[in-house]
Formats: structure tokens, sequence, C-alpha cells
């Protein structure tokens, strides 16, 4: 897990009394290389448990209320590391904080891609307390859970609420649940928008405007039958999917608790889901290459009814000379003509309607005035053929496009849809309405997506560059706590090993002399009158190194000498 518990545990531990020495014999014990609460470092969960072990071993305190007094300082560590902000934004309320957490967790991804993110769903009891459904990959973590919540409807809210671990995780319960005691001010206190605020809404949308804004939907019926497939959804799977169980064609990835059933996803309409397509229902790479092949066949097709267009446009050209002093009038005709030819383009497209001789008029007339003033022009070419011949480079460019994104889809496993559902009452059916989680360009990739199937109003192109920023960001910050530990490791070295070296020039020098030496200045010289000078030796000092092992006499002459230094600080000698 990422260092938000480390973080968490480590502020804790030194509140207590003596925290520092507590924490530093645990960081002994604990094997972690660099800083041991990093707060975006990825930690293996036998070192975090570790972490958890030695705190109760040196403290003295049970692992479940370390956990627990942990989660009590994790909002602090989210206010340290910037995040408070974003905690004000998921609700006005405490209940409605907890109801849009599993936004914010799915959000974290981009900074935290190795995150096993819990689920959390409220809901208020009839006597005003509120149960807490606590869904988690990993186990025996709800003490800790239950801690943070408590900190975050504190400090977010100002909110004391009196939290219990009700059911445990078992044989009996696939997760937990806590309830909590809490001021009726933690919950939401009815709606803020009237009956008049909603009737101004008088707009109904037509299927065809529904597959714009929305062209990553799905609809289901009571029996949880496919009815509606937004475009961009329809076109990555199989052209059969509409009136299938939508357990065949999605799985439920959050809400955790989530199944099908459509009044159990009526219920959960107010939380967010996130969809994966089945990998057995999407277009393989097979029925990619025939669709694509489709397509260049229809290309020749196109070209022909181009060719003939330009063939008409010609005669039309060959008449038009004839009568060219007539018609030859001011460049605003001229311009105006040729104006005219592509504002009506499109609404004419290759047919031969009134408007052609108008179009071909200008053209015509553009192109023999054009010829007059440059001899290399050919009377024959004109801007319609300059404008056909940029629309069959745009058709090809638009098949190799068509090509890059059938490779592209060819790699793609399942789409991750994000979202929320709807129940619409009138047709009494479902609705999903969301698009495609992607936060970064490896994401893009492995969907088989490009910006180009966002819609624009939901901001992916913003989640995405945001998420990126946000990631190198979190990168730099690693890279950056990595470089500083590493300095502070090394110096940490220098100044042990300085303070050797000072110990050793203490040790043969007087301390002015040494100090001096440290500082690399030359000490001055100094003049004594009266001086006296001790010399002394061991007597037999020669037999007694060949009778006597080499270790014993080390430590002979360090005891020796250890007893003259004594004396010689005692009686302020230089030795």
């Amino acid at each position: 897990m990422y260092g938000f518990l480390h973080q968490a545990l480590t502020a804790w531990i030194q509140s207590l009394d003596g925290g520092q020495e507590i924490l530093a014999s645990i960081l002994k014990q604990l094997d972690i290389s660099g800083t041991p609460d990093d707060f975006f470092r990825f930690y293996s969960d036998p070192q975090s448990m570790l972490f958890l072990e030695l705190t109760a071993k040196v403290t003295g305190i049970s692992i479940d209320v370390c956990k627990f007094e942990a989660g009590k300082m994790a909002m602090g560590t989210f206010v340290r590391n910037g995040y408070e902000p974003i905690l004000h934004t998921l609700g006005k309320d405490f209940y409605t904080m907890l109801n849009n957490l599993d936004s914010l967790h799915d959000n974290f991804r981009a900074v935290f891609p190795d995150m096993k993110v819990p689920s959390l769903k409220a809901e208020r009891n009839p006597d005003d307390s509120m149960s807490i459904h606590y869904y988690s990959e990993r186990l025996g973590l709800a003490p800790f859970m239950m801690g943070a919540l408590k900190s975050a409807a504190s400090v977010v809210y100002g909110l004391d609420i009196d939290i219990h671990h009700r059911v445990k995780r078992g044989k009996d319960s696939n997760h937990d649940i806590f309830l909590a005691f809490m001021d009726s001010s933690g919950f939401p206190n009815g709606g803020e928008c009237s009956l008049a605020d909603i009737k101004m809404a008088t707009k109904s949308f037509s299927s065809d405007l529904v597959n714009k804004i929305f062209p990553w939907h799905f609809a289901l019926d009571r029996e949880l039958r496919l009815v509606s497939l937004g475009k961009h959804l329809a076109s990555r799977m199989k052209k059969d999917s509409l009136g299938m169980h939508a357990n065949k064609l999605f799985h439920i990835a959050r809400p955790v608790d989530a199944s099908w059933s459509f009044e159990g996803l009526m219920a959960r309409s107010n939380k967010p889901f996130l969809f994966t397509t089945r990998k057995s229902r999407m277009l393989s790479a097979e029925e990619y290459t025939t669709l694509l092949a489709q397509r260049r066949e229809e290309q020749p097709n196109v070209l022909n009814k181009k060719q003939a267009h330009i063939q008409l446009n010609n005669l039309s050209q060959n008449k038009e000379r004839e009568s060219e002093t007539e018609t030859q009038d001011s460049g605003f005709h001229i311009s105006r003509s040729f104006s005219y030819e592509h504002t009506t383009e499109q609404d004419n497209k290759y047919t031969g309607s009134t408007n052609s001789s108008r179009r071909n008029s200008g053209t015509s007339l553009l192109s023999t005035e054009s010829s007059k003033n440059c001899p290399f022009s050919e009377p024959s070419f004109s801007a319609t053929t300059s404008a056909t011949c940029s629309v069959v480079g745009s058709l090809r460019a638009s098949m190799d496009i068509l090509a890059l994104r059938a490779r592209r889809l060819r790699k793609a496993d399942d789409i991750k849809l994000h979202g929320e559902m709807y129940y619409d009452a009138s047709d009494d059916v479902l609705i999903f309405a969301g698009n495609p989680l992607v936060q970064s360009l490896e994401e893009f990739e492995s969907q088989g997506i490009d910006l180009a199937d966002m819609p624009i109003h939901c901001h992916g192109r913003e989640v995405l560059y945001g998420s990126m920023c946000q990631s190198v960001s979190a990168r730099n910050s690693n890279d950056t706590e990595a470089k500083l530990a590493t300095l502070d490791r090394s110096m940490a070295e220098v100044n042990r090993k300085k303070e050797q070296l000072d110990s050793l020039l203490h040790s043969i020098l007087p301390a002015v002399v040494a100090d001096s030496l440290a500082v690399g200045e030359i000490p001055p010289a100094e003049t004594y009158n009266h001086v006296t000078v001790l010399f002394s030796d061991i007597a037999g000092f020669t037999t007694i190194s060949s009778d006597v092992p080499s270790e014993e006499v080390m430590e002979m002459l360090h005891n020796l000498f250890v007893k003259f230094d004594e004396l010689a600080d005692k009686h302020g000698c230089y030795k």
C-alpha cells in the first residue's frame, strides 16, 4: 500500500511521550530502505503489517488500537500533503461525503496506480444513526478506517462521531459494517431545488440527440435486457447485442456490492458506477478487418461519382467560355460566385441542380482570368478540380485514420465505463450515462479510444491532462524525496567520518591545534620558556612481545595508553 498509513502511524507514534525514541527503536527493526513514511511511495503489505506489529510490540498497545489511533491522524496527513480542499468538495455534510468517496478513490488511481481502493456506502437508520458498509481487498484495516472516518468528520465538518465496529468481516459477511452516532447536521437537510426550479426543464430529447450527447450510454428494461446502446459503444460491440441480458455484455466493477437486479441498481442511482465490457462481446480483430474492408470497397464508388461531377463541370465550363465576354464583370461577381460554390457544395453533392451553373460560372471566370495572367496555367484546371483532389486526399486520409483505429481497437480487451445510473419512469428503464474511464495515454491505447470519442461536455480532455500533470508531479515528488533521502544519508556518513577524524586529531594533538586543523587552518607556533619532557619505556618489552600472544600485548599497550591519556587530561599536559 502507499505511505498514507505509514505517515499517519509515524505521526501518532511521535505524539506519544518519548515518541522520537520509540520511533527510532521501531525503525531499527523495520526493514525499509529510505524514507519509511513517504506519502507517495508504495510499500508492500508485509512491510506495512510489520510496521504495525512492531509499533504494538514496542508501545505495549494492542495492534487494533494502534490502527485506530493512526487512523485518527489520517486527516492531518491529508492536510500536510495538500488534499484538504478536495475533501471539502465531496459534499456539504458527512453522509454525502461518504457516498462520494468512491469517486475520489477512482480519480486517485492516476496518482496511485497500484492503489487497492476501498469502497464505502452510508445508510441512514430510522433512529438517525448511520450504518457505514466498508469493502476492502485487504483484511484487518477496519480499525484504521474507523479512526480515519472519525478524524474526517471532525476536521471537515466539526462533528464528534461515536463509531463502533458492528459487523466484522468473516464467514457471515463479506465486508465490515460500522455504526456511527452523530448530530443530525451530519445528514442532508433536504433538496436545494424547488419544484418550480425542476419544472423549468421543459426540453425532451430525441433519440438522435441522446446518441450525440451520450454516445457511451446503454439502457436496460426491467428484465435487464439491453434496449439502447450509444453509437461509440455500439461500434465496438457485436451487432446482436440489443435484447441480450446485461450480464452477458458488462461486468459491474463498482459499487462492489452491486448485483444485476433492476431494483438494486435503481437504489444505487446516487452512487458512481464502473462497468467493464466483456471481451466475448467486443468485436474481434477479424470483424474489425472485415469492417475496414467494407469501408474500402465503398471508396471507388465515391471516387467515380466525384469524377462524373468533374466531367459535368468541364462541359459547363466550355459553354461558359463561349459567352465569356457577356458574363465577365467585376471582381465582385467572381468572388461572390466562387464563395457560393463552397457554401452550397455540401447541399448539392454529386447532383446537377440549377445552382451548378452559378457555381461553375464563377469557377470558369476565375480559371480564365488565371490563364490570361499565368502562361503555365491550363484552361482545363479549375477550383472544382482542386477541391475534388482535396476531397479525395481527405478521403484517403480518413481511410488511414480508420485503419489506425482498427489496429488500436484490436488491442482492446475491454472498455471501462464510469458514470451513473438513472431511472426513466416514463419508459420504465434504467439508463447508464457515462464515459470511458481513462486517466493516462496508456489507458487510451489499451481501450482503443482517442480524444475524439470523448464528448466535450464530459471534460475527458481536462481530466486526462490534469491526471497526467498530477501523475508527473507525484513522480517528480517521489524522485525528489528519494534524492533528498540519499543526500541525507550521504551527509550523515560525511558527518560520521568527520567526527571520527576530529576524535583522532584530538587524541594525538592539543585541542587548539586539532580545532585549527579541522577547519583547514595552520595553527600558529607557541613559545614556552620552561617545559618538562617525560620519556617512558617498558622494561623487557622485547622479551614480553616474544613470549606473550600478540592480542595480549595489544591489550596491554591499549590500557597503558588510556591511562596516560587520562592523566594528561587530568593535569592539562600535552601528550
